[in-house]
């Protein structure tokens, strides 16, 4: 088989330069601020809206479609 599908949340794919995560959560609900000082991060939305803070200043609100991308050079955290 060439091509593996894979539904539920948590870590999906791992490689050796890159690594696949689905995350679930709850209108309200918030990530903590941290950091991945080693991942360049490309993050979207399925459903719902999310803002996600960049290094405690820069804001940027991602709705279904929408793909940011970022380098962690600080911290960011999330809000569902």
């Amino acid at each position: 088989m060439v091509g593996t599908e894979k539904n539920e949340l948590g870590l999906l794919f791992q490689g050796p330069n890159f690594v696949v995560v689905k995350k679930g959560g709850k209108a309200g609900e918030k990530v903590e601020n941290h950091n991945h000082p080693e991942a360049n991060v490309v993050f979207t939305v399925v459903k719902g809206k999310v803002a996600v803070q960049l290094n405690q200043e820069e804001e940027h609100v991602l709705t279904p479609g929408t793909v940011l991308q970022f380098r962690v050079i600080g911290h960011f955290e999330l809000v569902i």
